[in-house]
């Protein structure tokens, strides 16, 4: 769902897309404190679990990427894989479904910014 929600951004524009990426297209990072996350030599986005970080990552057991301006997203077709498609006319309309379900802007942008926040942490504490 919070794919999707990413998906229809932003309403209008172009068509979006859900897409599953296979883990051999990140540089895996198993503790933050002991690299550096934004080494401009890096080829791959990194790829690190979230499950410590709030209670939404521990309940989806999920995993977040970092994006540098080094990294290399020009995915190949046989990391990626196009689960769904949103139709742009159909963007708007999606939202407002998501929003009944509690997929907010609010919601999930104020998550996103606590992980964010607890990672500039553990990198100050690296310093």
């Amino acid at each position: 769902m919070v794919a999707l929600f990413f998906a229809c951004e932003p309403v209008g524009g172009a068509d979006g897309e859900v897409v599953m990426v296979t883990h051999s297209a990140f540089q895996r990072w198993y503790h933050l404190d002991m690299i550096n996350t934004f080494s401009a030599d890096r080829q791959k986005p990194g790829l690190f679990s979230a499950l410590s970080m709030n209670d939404r990552a521990l309940a989806q057991d999920s995993s977040m990427s970092l994006h540098t301006g080094s990294s290399n997203d020009n995915f190949s077709e046989r990391d990626i894989k196009r689960v769904f498609r949103v139709p742009s006319s159909e963007k708007r309309a999606t939202r407002e479904a998501l929003a009944l379900l509690g997929f907010t802007q609010d919601r999930l942008f104020s998550d996103i910014s606590f992980v964010v926040q607890r990672f500039k942490k553990e990198l100050q504490r690296k310093s």
